[in-house]
């Protein structure tokens, strides 16, 4: 299995997915993964980017196969977007089309204002600028899963998850996915995530953005498109979806507008 030595406490494990003809010269694509999830959960995307773009596939630090996170370890989202410019300076890949889903689309705003230069487009599926729960009384999620376990708030998130379209293979499958991270990744990178307001980067950002919610969101639908209209150039997507996470509930039509979108900039 492919890793890469990023630094002194970090091994990262990267796939890389690459059907394009060989006398052509593709672009790449990052897929990042949210938080508890590894580089598994595209796989509904990497067959269909993979014939056009060089797809890499990073396990973020402390999930999939990438190195755990250390006693006393302190998450930092500038840690993170350097830990992934990293990678690509060891890959040499110059510039990449990002796509982050969840948590990942919130790395991926903290990236496109640090390093702009590395990055063609910005593709945000449902991860918000800042976490405005719409519930203040609800118990943390980091809380529910120190108390009761990943499984148990796995379970009982699921259907607002994925909503009612898809078929209970998958709302299984995912289950399984989510609960195979390591609980001590999970609950630190959720109280740290709920810290984060990027908010006052957004107008700074000038890479080509394009931001996919779903009409029932992780947060209330106005508040996550007003919070990404800062972005001077932004195109904003809802999806007709009942659950907030969309890069898994709704792979294919993401990747449609994914493709749309990034062939728009071409034109």
């Amino acid at each position: 299995m492919p890793k890469v030595r990023i630094d002194s406490t970090l091994e990262m494990h990267y796939e890389v997915d690459d059907f394009t003809d060989p006398w052509t010269k593709p672009e790449t694509f990052l897929l990042v993964h949210g938080i508890g999830r590894n580089s598994k959960v595209w796989y509904a995307w990497v067959p269909r980017l993979a014939r056009r773009f060089r797809v890499i596939r990073p396990d973020l630090r402390g999930f999939g196969q990438s190195s755990p996170v250390t006693a006393g370890f302190q998450w930092s989202i500038s840690g993170i977007a350097r830990e992934l410019k990293t990678l690509l300076d060891i890959l040499n890949v110059d510039k990449v089309h990002y796509v982050g889903s969840m948590g990942a689309a919130t790395f991926g705003l903290q990236f496109a204002h640090e390093y702009p230069d590395r990055l063609s487009s910005l593709t945000a599926c449902t991860g918000p600028a800042k976490l405005v729960h719409a519930d203040p009384t609800a118990t943390p999620a980091a809380h529910h899963v120190d108390r009761e376990g990943m499984r148990s708030w796995i379970e009982g998130q699921m259907d607002r998850r994925l909503g009612n379209e898809v078929p209970q293979g998958m709302k299984t499958w995912f289950t399984e996915h989510l609960s195979s991270a390591p609980l001590e990744s999970v609950s630190t990178i959720e109280d740290y995530f709920g810290t984060l307001d990027l908010r006052p980067l957004l107008p700074q950002i000038k890479t080509p953005t394009l931001a996919i919610f779903a009409q029932h969101h992780l947060l209330p639908l106005e508040v996550a498109l007003g919070q990404y209209m800062a972005i001077p150039n932004v195109r904003l997507l809802v999806l007709p979806s009942t659950g907030y996470d969309v890069s898994v509930a709704m792979a294919d039509r993401c990747v449609d507008a994914v493709l749309e979108f990034v062939d728009g900039l071409k034109r």
